[in-house]
């Protein structure tokens, strides 16, 4: 993959899956006839380029989609909370059995 081909228009750890994903849709598109009508093929690599020149263009208009986006898979990297080490509960501790 063409690693520092992408703008800075995505945050750094994204770079690299936007790249994947633009070759993957790149490999799909020939498997796709409706695609062939549209007019002069352009070459794998042509569509490539052009995709990653239009990148600002790409995230601009996904930019809400894209900050929804981190802002979950920052919310998802958080630790969760622990629970109390107390039994206030009425929990048993694992591998004991709750009295009644």
């Amino acid at each position: 993959m063409h690693m520092n081909s992408v703008p800075q228009y995505l945050l750094s750890e994204d770079r690299q899956e936007f790249e994947r994903i633009l070759d993957e849709a790149l490999r799909s598109a020939p498997h796709r006839p409706e695609l062939a009508a549209i007019g002069q093929r352009l070459t794998t690599e042509q569509l490539r380029t052009m995709a990653l020149g239009a990148t600002a263009l790409i995230t601009a208009a996904a930019a809400d989609e894209y900050q929804h986006y981190v802002k979950t898979r920052e919310e998802l990297r958080r630790p969760a909370p622990t629970a109390p080490s107390g039994l206030d509960s009425g929990a048993a501790e694992p591998g004991t059995v709750a009295a009644a």
